[in-house]
């Protein structure tokens, strides 16, 4: 993906708030990385639009990668076990963006359908013309599938012990057939070494 200087400059913020917080003013922020106050707020006229630009970098990022390591994969469902350990890597490394995610959007029922819904929702879409995944509410499934990974990860469960739990209502016989040939200690390491 080219690069222009506003995502340049997005991603020195991105990187600052990781490593700082969103508690930090825009003071600080402008210090950290080295520009005036009045750069800061001629950019992004205040607070709360640079939180939602540089929480929309993120998820930039997030979508980058995942898509980058959906080019290894051989069908729908090592999709959809990439993006669940994605999300999974997400929370523990970028977890200050991922919090303000769902304290932002866990009350909000007006808001467009999240991001990473819609990718799952392809996701899933792909894999029932592969016959990996049954006919399903997607829309409803989805939500189970984020609600679950996010509470298993606030809680400290591995996501190797649930994948099976959460895919069971998902999937085909050919797509179980096909997710018990496949070695998920073997897939956690292909996974973090295509970061």
């Amino acid at each position: 993906m080219k690069r222009t200087v506003s995502f340049e400059k997005d991603d020195q913020l991105y990187r600052f708030i990781l490593e700082n917080g969103f508690s930090c003013s825009i003071e600080q922020m402008a210090v950290g990385i080295k520009v005036e106050k009045k750069t800061l707020y001629n950019r992004y006229l205040n607070r709360k639009n640079l939180e939602i630009t540089v929480g929309n970098h993120w998820k930039i990022l997030f979508i980058d990668r995942l898509y980058d390591k959906f080019d290894q994969c051989n069908n729908s469902l090592e999709k959809l076990l990439f993006f669940i350990l994605e999300l999974q890597k997400s929370y523990v490394k970028e977890s200050i963006f991922f919090q303000k995610e769902i304290d932002e959007t866990a009350h909000n029922n007006d808001s467009p359908r999240h991001p990473f819904l819609l990718i799952l929702d392809t996701i899933i879409a792909e894999g029932q013309k592969e016959n990996l995944f049954q006919e399903i509410n997607t829309t409803i499934y989805t939500s189970y599938l984020l609600h679950n990974l996010i509470y298993f990860y606030f809680n400290k469960i591995r996501a190797r012990e649930i994948i099976t739990f959460l895919l069971a209502p998902l999937l085909t016989p050919k797509g179980l057939e096909y997710y018990l040939q496949i070695d998920i200690n073997r897939f956690l390491k292909i996974s973090q070494s295509i970061t």
